[in-house]
């Protein structure tokens, strides 16, 4: 009915295609690649062969970065990764992933860490003929108990943690001054 209204020339307009929506963080990226190149919206448009217009219109989020203009912009500044330009990733360069990841696995280390130091109070609390239970009741014999509260055991915890870095360490620098190759061996067939 309203394509009948606007051919007999009524009050009534087209109905308009919605546009969906423009994801405004590749033209954040941009943006940021931009100021930290020191760079103008004309270079740029210059380098890839568009308008400074359409790239201010990118940058402002007005419109989309599309997967081919992003390979231009690549072209332009290969060391950032064009999944990061798109928006798919939070590394705008290898050498930022490669750091981060890293910084992981030091994070990871240090969870293993905590728990051989909680795994070695344990088994010395055991060896020193005390019982250990889940609710942090340690018992030597009938007459000697006591409960530790959750405060207590953290703090317990993190000094065999303290303890068991430094041993480590001192073995470590004990190995490497001896020039003694501490890796596992393969197993012999």
């Amino acid at each position: 009915m309203m394509l009948l209204d606007y051919v007999l020339g009524r009050s009534c307009a087209m109905p308009q295609k919605k546009r969906p929506p423009v994801n405004p963080e590749p033209g954040k990226r941009v943006k940021l690649l931009l100021e930290k190149e020191k760079m103008t919206h004309e270079r740029l448009g210059e380098l890839i062969g568009m308008s400074p217009q359409h790239i201010s219109r990118i940058v402002n989020g007005h419109a989309t970065l599309y997967e081919d203009v992003a390979r231009r912009i690549i072209d332009v500044f290969p060391e950032y990764e064009l999944s990061w330009l798109l928006g798919f990733s939070d590394y705008p360069t290898q050498e930022i992933r490669r750091e981060e990841i890293q910084r992981q696995r030091e994070d990871a280390k240090d969870y293993v860490l905590l728990d051989l130091a909680e795994q070695g109070m344990i088994r010395l609390a055991q060896a020193s003929e005390w019982k250990v239970y889940k609710n942090l009741t340690f018992v030597h014999d009938k007459h000697q108990s006591f409960k530790l509260s959750i405060w207590e055991f953290d703090a317990l915890r993190e000094e065999c943690r303290s303890y068991v870095a430094m041993r480590l360490k001192q073995l470590s620098d004990m190995y490497s001054l001896y020039d003694i190759d501490v890796r596992p061996r393969e197993a012999e067939e």
